[in-house]
């Protein structure tokens, strides 16, 4: 049996955790939102997300209708300006 002398650093293994659980969550929304067209971000505005995932799901869609601009419309870019940068919005328009 082999003995932990030490406890791995929790800060390092933290944000070890974290990066691969963005880069899963960013792959994963990025094949749904092509999947729907750009419009899964509909669903998750909806529910009780952090603020912050939003963000993320909104900037994936907007990446989405920046190339795909013959999908979006007035009412697409009203819903996702709430979770967008200036930057960002600006380049949907």
């Amino acid at each position: 049996m082999r003995r932990l002398d030490r406890a791995p650093n929790s800060a390092s293994f933290h944000c070890r955790y974290q990066i691969e659980f963005e880069r899963r969550i960013e792959e994963s929304w990025t094949r749904r939102v092509v999947e729907s067209r750009g419009l899964y971000f509909a669903r998750l505005l909806s529910r009780p997300l952090p603020f912050e995932l939003k963000e993320e799901v909104t900037r994936i869609s907007a990446e989405y209708f920046k190339n795909h601009p013959a999908e979006l419309n007035d009412t697409i870019i009203q819903e996702l300006s709430g979770f967008l940068s200036m930057e960002r919005k600006g380049g949907l328009a």
